[in-house]
């Protein structure tokens, strides 16, 4: 028998693909980073599916965790923003595939189960979007800190400074400093810039 792990906030990817995969395989869910690893360390999987946000974890650095480790032999992501910097970094850091939540999951479980087959998994839409993806429009993100680039989002999404403070266990000063380098990093001046730019890079919808 060999072993998934889906790990996503949601439990409707788990249960389509529970619906769908062989019977050779079994699946396990997990709803965020800690339940994963504590699963990880308990069984051997071959690949594990996982969503680019974990309400207020970010995937890459779970999924970080599970390869420094050794814990999971492929590594897959998934996730509903159509944003092709997740997807060149999933590329150039050597993960195996970069779906979205309204792909076939015919193709996502032709990955999972085949893995070999292709040197890095993503359907059609996916692959369009990666050939529209214009440098010069990201450049600014991709220079952001990992920790830059989660405040960012949540700026976007319209949480104070508090709020983002209590989430991520910071002082709101912390946040502020945060958010005067982002504003200089990406050359903004203000909040409604920030919006349309998160917009424009597919890190939030409207």
């Amino acid at each position: 028998m060999r072993n998934i792990l889906i790990v996503d906030d949601h439990k409707l990817i788990f249960s389509g693909l529970k619906g769908e995969i062989s019977d050779d395989y079994s699946l396990f869910y997990a709803a965020d980073s800690r339940v994963a690893l504590d699963l990880a360390c308990r069984n051997r999987f071959d690949a594990a599916i996982i969503d680019i946000s974990l309400g207020d974890e970010n995937g890459f650095d779970l999924a970080e965790e599970l390869r420094r480790e050794v814990l999971v032999s492929e590594l897959f992501f998934l996730s509903m923003h159509k944003t092709p910097y997740y997807v060149r970094k999933a590329m150039n850091e050597g993960y195996r595939g970069y779906f979205l939540k309204d792909d076939s999951l015919d193709l996502l479980i032709r990955a999972v189960t085949e893995p070999a087959d292709r040197q890095f998994w993503m359907s059609d839409e996916v692959e369009k979007m990666l050939n529209d993806y214009v440098d010069d429009e990201y450049s600014h993100y991709e220079n952001l800190t990992a920790r830059e680039q989660q405040i960012f989002r949540l700026l976007a999404e319209g949480v104070g400074y508090k709020e983002i403070a209590y989430k991520l266990n910071v002082s709101p000063k912390t946040v502020s400093v945060h958010r005067d380098n982002i504003m200089r990093k990406m050359k903004l001046d203000h909040q409604t810039e920030l919006i349309k730019q998160a917009v424009k890079l597919r890190i939030i919808t409207i």
